[in-house]
C-alpha cells in the first residue's frame, strides 16, 4: 500500500472515529440527562430510560476501539495486512469497512465481520 493511499486511509479513519465519539457524547448526554428532562422523561414512560440509552452508547464505543485499532496497525504498518491468514486485504473491501481486520474469506470465519462486511450481493462483488 503507497504512502498516499495509507494516508487517505487514515484520515477515513480519524474522520469515523471523530463522528462516533461525537455519537458517543450525544449518547453519554442522554443517558445522564439534566434533573429537569429526567423529571419529564419520567413522567412521559415507565421505561427505564438508563437501561434503553445504555445499550445505544455502548455501539460508539465499541467501534471507536475497532478504529483505534486500525490506525495502531496502520501506524505499525499491518494495516490491510489480514490478521488470520496474512494475506492483504483488498482494497475494496477497506474502503467499505475501513476497520477491518480480516480478508473477505477470512471474515467469513467471524460472524460479528459477516454483519459488518455488507450484504450478501457487495461481499460477492469483493470476492
Amino acid at each position: 500500500m503507497d504512502a498516499i493511499v495509507r494516508q487517505t486511509f487514515e484520515q477515513t479513519l480519524r474522520t469515523a472515529r471523530a463522528r462516533l465519539w461525537e455519537a458517543s457524547i450525544a449518547a453519554d448526554d442522554e443517558l445522564h440527562p439534566s434533573a429537569e428532562s429526567r423529571g419529564a422523561e419520567l413522567e412521559e414512560s415507565p421505561q427505564d430510560p438508563v437501561t434503553a440509552v445504555s445499550a445505544r452508547s455502548e455501539l460508539p464505543a465499541k467501534h471507536i476501539e475497532e478504529i483505534d485499532a486500525a490506525l495502531v496497525r496502520l501506524a505499525d504498518g499491518r494495516y490491510g495486512t489480514c490478521l488470520e491468514c496474512g494475506r492483504e486485504i483488498d482494497i475494496a473491501r477497506l474502503k467499505l469497512v475501513p476497520a477491518t481486520r480480516f480478508c473477505l474469506r477470512c471474515a467469513h470465519r467471524h460472524p460479528r465481520e459477516r454483519k459488518v462486511g455488507g450484504s450478501q450481493r457487495h461481499r460477492r462483488h469483493l470476492e
